[in-house]
């Protein structure tokens, strides 16, 4: 989703569904979630921008604790990024 996004200017979460060949609604959430953690733009529009030309996570992943808890974005993430000029 995102190397799709990137250099691509404003993309409506429709459009993004139809390019990638996913389910709107699924596509909406993930869509929510890298907004969530800075990762992709909402435009006024409403449609989606990925303002950076590079992106690089570096973030160390557990074993889950207890059966039947979902993972979740640690909170030790790190991320580094070069927005577009």
């Amino acid at each position: 989703m995102l190397a799709e996004l990137q250099g691509a200017g404003e993309v409506g979460v429709r459009e993004l569904a139809r390019r990638l060949g996913r389910d709107v609604k699924r596509v909406h959430e993930d869509a929510a979630a890298l907004v969530e953690v800075g990762l992709l733009e909402n435009a006024e529009s409403g449609a989606l921008i990925c303002p950076y030309v590079d992106i690089h996570v570096d973030m160390h992943m557990g074993k889950r604790k207890r059966a039947g808890v979902s993972p979740t974005m640690p909170m030790h993430a790190k991320k580094e990024v070069s927005k577009i000029q």
